[in-house]
């Protein structure tokens, strides 16, 4: 790697870490280009050179977040014995993203055309991994024999996303607490 591409990375890991602390701070309507420059510590043309807009940025928050948490969520849920674990961690994973990156709803509402389709497919491959963590429950006895893993992952989902709304009130620990229990006795499970 180069000395230029050593500063390249290094400019565009600053303004996703100062446009992911921005729209924690503020949401990500408030958010502008200008004010990620400025808190990066780097020009506007700086950030337009790396990003096209806030959508990009936005993107690569969230392709960077897969990154990082699609391999440390996938060895977790690879070690978890049980069904019951996998979704206590994959509660906690996604409370904790949402605590960083806010709703997905919020955040999807605010973008553009060819961001949504980007932000809907990093939602279908989640919901794709709840579904796989439910069907084996259901497999193994864990959880109600009944249950539709599409339909109960669809109604979990629901329940994370509500979820993200009480995490100004009450610690991301509470919250992820709380819903693990309220996602495991919905798929008529008790917690561990």
């Amino acid at each position: 790697m180069t000395m230029l591409d050593d500063q390249t990375t290094s400019a565009e890991e600053r303004i996703v870490a100062a446009a992911l602390t921005l729209i924690e701070e503020r949401g990500l309507a408030a958010v502008t280009i200008s004010a990620v420059a400025r808190s990066a510590g780097v020009t506007r043309q700086t950030v337009y050179n790396h990003f096209e807009g806030i959508d990009a940025i936005v993107l690569a928050m969230l392709n960077r977040q897969d990154k990082m948490g699609s391999s440390h969520v996938g060895v977790l849920l690879d070690t978890a014995p049980t069904p019951i674990e996998k979704i206590e961690l994959y509660v906690r994973h996604a409370i904790a993203t949402q605590e960083m990156m806010g709703s997905a709803d919020a955040l999807r509402s605010s973008l553009g055309p060819e961001s949504r389709r980007q932000l809907d497919q990093h939602r279908s491959v989640a919901a794709e991994v709840l579904t796989a963590i439910i069907a084996d429950g259901v497999g193994d006895g864990s959880f109600q024999q009944d249950l539709d893993p599409v339909v109960a992952a669809t109604l979990a989902s629901g329940v994370l996303s509500a979820a993200s709304g009480l995490t100004g009130s009450r610690s991301p620990s509470e919250v992820a607490t709380r819903t693990t229990v309220a996602v495991l006795r919905m798929l008529g499970a008790r917690p561990v």
